[in-house]
């Protein structure tokens, strides 16, 4: 087995305002969930671009910091994460993407978008109606070296 990928595979920890475990199985290690999200948050620990336009909605939410270099990373579960009973967990996916199958199942489209690093990226929303785990897969398939890594919110 690879040796960063047992590294990255993390017994859950708690995370979060709203997150209360998570773990990533991508190749990147340092991903983390952060608390608070505004306009002008970086939501990549592996580069310095910046969300912008959050709506309301997502202000003061925790997020993933996940790794952009991920984003052509093929995993059915990239992360895992655990939240409380009316949590509501919000996926910003880059519109230059086809949307994943398990984003398009468990999820919903709101509307709104979000700007990341200059590039729109559309929101998708589930509510947890109890405590639950929630597994997420990859941000695409096809060619995502260009693209954003997917940002989760929750709140």
């Amino acid at each position: 087995m690879d040796d960063t990928l047992t590294r990255n595979i993390a017994t859950p920890t708690v995370a979060g305002k709203y997150v209360r475990t998570f773990s990533y199985s991508g190749p990147t290690g340092n991903i983390h969930v952060q608390s608070n999200a505004q306009d002008g948050t970086n939501p990549y620990a592996d580069s310095e671009v910046t969300i912008a336009s959050l709506p309301a909605s997502l202000k003061g939410a925790d997020f993933v910091q996940a790794a952009k270099a991920d984003r052509a990373y093929s995993a059915v579960d990239l992360m895992e994460l655990a939240v409380p009973a009316g949590a509501v967990i919000s996926i910003a996916h880059d519109n230059r993407l086809p949307v994943p199958t398990w984003l398009s199942k468990m999820f919903q489209p709101t509307g709104e978008t979000v700007t990341v690093g200059g590039k729109a990226m559309s929101v998708f929303q589930h509510k947890a109606a109890s405590a639950e785990s929630l597994t997420l897969g990859d941000n695409a398939t096809g060619d995502a070296k260009n693209a954003n890594m997917y940002v989760v919110f929750v709140r």
